[in-house]
């Protein structure tokens, strides 16, 4: 978890903040607009604050929060990738990962 939210959230969040539209990023991440909308509100929930303004529903601007997450999710998205490897290495037994 990453601040309260999942890497998928995080994946979903930096999806949309690129193409401005929930649609979009549902489209590319081949997933349901309502699932992409059920991601970022869980989201936005854990970190007690809008990610988005949204504008009608047509598109979403990334609000100041949303920004600074947004300056930061690629690090997050990095490290998180990083953990996640190390995490797996220790869980398959006589694996060599070199």
């Amino acid at each position: 978890m990453l601040g309260g939210i999942t890497f998928r959230q995080l994946e979903i969040f930096m999806t949309v903040a690129e193409l401005g539209s929930f649609g979009a990023a549902a489209s590319r991440l081949d997933i349901s607009p309502a699932a992409v909308s059920k991601h970022i509100a869980a989201a936005e929930r854990k970190l007690r604050t809008n990610l988005f303004d949204r504008n009608n529903g047509k598109s979403v601007r990334l609000s100041p929060y949303g920004r600074v997450l947004g300056e930061q999710a690629p690090a997050l998205m990095a490290k998180a990738s990083v953990r996640i490897f190390s995490d797996s290495t220790s869980i398959i037994p006589g694996y060599n990962w070199n």
